[in-house]
């Protein structure tokens, strides 16, 4: 896995993994719409009743898939470009 995300963020991007990754964020965008959809039909069920704990799991599912979905859709494999880092960081390679 990580000799996978160091290619991405070297530049080496295959155009299998480009097109994998962007699917994957479509994915995760119709899996959180199939999950709304279900949380919406479960809202207006009868009779009326309190939000049930697997109701507030989906919300947070649904949230999360979401935004998950949004970044790998629009950025795709430049979620793992490597960002420079600053001087004043613990993990800072020193050059001695």
């Amino acid at each position: 896995m990580l000799g996978f995300i160091h290619r991405f963020g070297a530049g080496n991007r295959p155009w299998v993994g480009e097109c994998l990754l962007r699917l994957g964020g479509v994915g995760f965008l119709l899996a959180s719409w199939w999950d709304l959809r279900w949380l919406a039909r479960l809202q207006h069920a009868l009779p009326p009743h309190e939000t049930i704990p697997i109701e507030w799991a989906a919300a947070a599912a649904a949230c999360a898939a979401l935004s998950a979905g949004i970044a790998l859709s629009i950025e795709g494999p430049g979620l793992f470009r490597q960002q420079p880092c600053p001087p004043r960081c613990p993990f800072h390679e020193r050059q001695r």
